[in-house]
């Protein structure tokens, strides 16, 4: 059984507060469950039924230790050793690179734990900052916990999905460089003009933060054994699945080569004179009632065989045969490309053809039909000639 370290609050789950009353717990019950319950289930809601039937499960065991008095108060007394801070912290440090942890556990000083509690003070602090302000209760969502080595990859991606698009719900207006006092010593026109550095000193303080938290859950992250694991899984996967595709790759392209090489007709120049002249081909017919004897590759005629023979043994006719095998290797790669670039084709044609075989087929038939009428036609037209020849 998966061990979780994340901390459940039941007033949170339903967005109360610590001292609603039973009457809030039961509307609270009632509203969730119109958006979350399964068979109310409305995509509307921005989770997939899955996810909802999920939240209603939280939802339903809120509620149950809530609404029993003698449950909530074991759950109160609890609740005490992990409660909110009431008291917010403008100057609470992020750290980024300075954490020190031994071990992948979540106790201790492992690291799930120690990166689990730092999380939890800057949501805590959020938290503080949401009651200071008297913030709509779901203006912080509350994050999913970081979990532990045996947690579901899920659940990792959820939690560091969460920090690394982290905003903070805080206005950081305690890095204003003008204060009320200073705005009131000022004209109109002084203030707003001071009204719109202290804006612009504030985006630049929540922007570094947010940049903070999520540099921390960044380094979290390129730390994190579970991620880590997942990344050389699919690396693993990724070379594999490269592999089979260069395997089939060459298969096919072998494939390819080998139909083209059956198909490809030898040139006549490639051929010997002695297989020519085996095989009784016509122009070397003609080239023997003539009694020469010609070069195809170098376009020489000779007066007699043996003449060819010391031809075809020369330097400059090898070289010459070397250069147009050349060509012929050339020109085999070239139909190995296209026959490979129309394969797409090919198959398109034969569906197409398959498509057409049936309008052929009765095409034919019609044809066939017709030619046996005129067949009979004519075999009765020539009887007919045949009788007036005898009677004439």
């Amino acid at each position: 059984m998966v061990k979780s370290t994340e901390r459940v609050c039941y007033y949170e789950t339903l967005g109360l507060e610590p001292n609603c009353s039973t009457v809030d717990v039961k509307k609270a019950y009632y509203a969730m469950s119109k958006i979350y319950h399964p068979d109310k289930y409305n995509s509307d809601c921005g989770m997939s039924k899955d996810e909802a039937a999920a939240k209603f499960l939280e939802v339903k065991k809120a509620y149950d230790i809530l609404i029993e008095p003698d449950q909530r108060a074991i759950f109160d007394s609890y609740r005490q050793t992990y409660a909110v801070p009431e008291v917010f912290n403008a100057d609470l440090q992020v750290p980024f690179n300075n954490i020190n942890f031994n071990g992948y556990t979540d106790s201790g000083r492992g690291f799930y734990k120690v990166y689990s509690d730092v999380f939890e003070k800057i949501y805590a602090n959020e938290r503080a900052f949401q009651k200071k302000m008297k913030l709509p209760w779901n203006s912080v969502h509350k994050p999913p916990g970081m979990g532990n080595l045996d947690s579901p990859y899920s659940e990792v991606v959820q939690f560091y999905s969460y920090w690394l698009n982290f905003g903070s719900i805080m206005d950081f207006c305690w890095e204003d460089p003008h204060d009320e006092y200073d705005l009131s010593q000022v004209s109109r026109r002084g203030v707003k003009q001071w009204s719109r550095i202290n804006m612009k000193a504030r985006k630049k303080a929540k922007k570094e933060y947010n940049n903070k938290v999520r540099g921390l859950a960044q380094n979290a992250k390129r730390l994190d054994k579970r991620v880590l694991q997942m990344m050389a899984k699919r690396e693993e996967e990724r070379k594999r699945e490269m592999e089979e595709a260069r395997e089939r790759r060459k298969r096919l392209k072998k494939e390819k080569l080998a139909k083209a090489a059956m198909e490809y007709e030898e040139p006549e120049w490639t051929k010997p004179v002695e297989r020519r002249r085996k095989y009784g081909d016509p122009e070397e017919e003609k080239e023997k009632e003539r009694e020469e004897w010609e070069c195809v590759v170098c376009r020489k005629g000779f007066k007699s065989e043996k003449q060819c023979r010391n031809h075809e043994q020369s330097k400059k006719h090898l070289r010459m045969v070397a250069e147009l095998m050349e060509l012929q290797s050339k020109q085999l790669h070239m139909i190995a490309e296209l026959v490979e670039e129309k394969l797409d084709e090919e198959v398109f044609e034969e569906e197409k053809r398959d498509e057409v075989v049936g309008e052929s087929d009765e095409s034919c038939d019609n044809q066939r039909e017709s030619v046996e009428v005129e067949d009979d036609d004519n075999e009765g037209a020539s009887i007919v000639y045949e009788k007036n020849n005898r009677e004439g």
